[in-house]
């Protein structure tokens, strides 16, 4: 038996319910002995303590003339957004990814798995037989992702999002999301020759092995980009992967349609 933890969080948006657990699936964790870590608004003091990223601005990316220049351009003659986050809600956002990134931070470490789950689903019966199963054959990996559902790279992502953004003013994307600073982000992550854009991953459910808290550091670079960059954290996810020593296991199954969750759209 593995020692499991899951980890989720509704922060910052009142409207949305928590994580759904049907009284099946908790029994089912309960006799497995899966302990459920859940933060909210009432913890937003305790996670505001470790907004600050471990690395600095500079130790993330160097932000050159030229970068500067071309964000500044797009937002001004070519992106043409015509709203924009507020910043009270985009820091609400950012707190949210601490307990799915720093959750090592906020809960015992004394896990063999540390699984973070959005707050839109429901789990139900059978879900835990499922994510073992899943453990059993990727238990030689640091983390376990879904790969996307319909898109395979950063830049097909950044295109999607850009034409639900400028053609169609789909305003929770508009809500959360700078334009200009996602196009610089995908700008700098293709000119790394370190880097390939032929993958990208759903984050909403993360399972993340006890070997990485070894390389803690895979953590706190995912976080500083959401902090420094965006908090799209689809976009950095592939990338911190191919700059850092960490194994994936790859689930090729759609996160909406396993048989053992349900999903709460927008």
């Amino acid at each position: 038996m593995y020692k499991i933890a899951i980890i989720t969080a509704q922060i910052g948006a009142p409207n949305n319910p928590e994580l759904i657990i049907t009284s099946e699936c908790q029994k089912e964790l309960d006799a497995y002995g899966v302990v459920v870590y859940r933060f909210n608004d009432k913890d937003v003091n305790l996670l505001k303590k470790y907004m600050q990223p471990q690395f600095t601005k500079n130790e993330i990316y160097k932000e050159t003339f030229y970068l500067k220049f071309r964000y500044w351009f797009r937002l001004f003659f070519q992106d043409h957004q015509k709203r924009f986050p507020k910043r009270k809600n985009n820091k609400s956002r950012l707190i949210a990814k601490i307990p799915r990134m720093l959750f090592y931070k906020l809960i015992p470490e004394d896990y063999d798995y540390f699984i973070w789950i959005d707050s839109k689903f429901t789990l139900l019966e059978g879900w835990l037989s499922y994510i073992l199963d899943i453990i059993e054959r990727n238990n030689d990996k640091d983390i376990m992702s879904y790969s996307h559902s319909n898109r395979k790279s950063i830049t097909e992502e950044f295109d999607y999002m850009k034409y639900e953004m400028q053609k169609n003013e789909v305003k929770t994307l508009l809500a959360r999301y700078n334009l200009s600073k996602m196009d610089n982000q995908v700008y700098y992550y293709i000119k790394n020759n370190q880097f390939v854009d032929n993958s990208l991953f759903e984050t909403g459910v993360m399972i993340y092995s006890k070997n990485i808290l070894e390389k803690k550091e895979f953590l706190e670079s995912w976080y500083a980009h959401n902090y420094y960059f965006t908090i799209q954290d689809q976009l950095s996810f592939p990338y911190i992967i191919a700059t850092s020593k960490i194994s994936v296991g790859v689930i090729d199954q759609s996160i909406y349609n396993t048989g053992y969750t349900r999903y709460r759209y927008h």
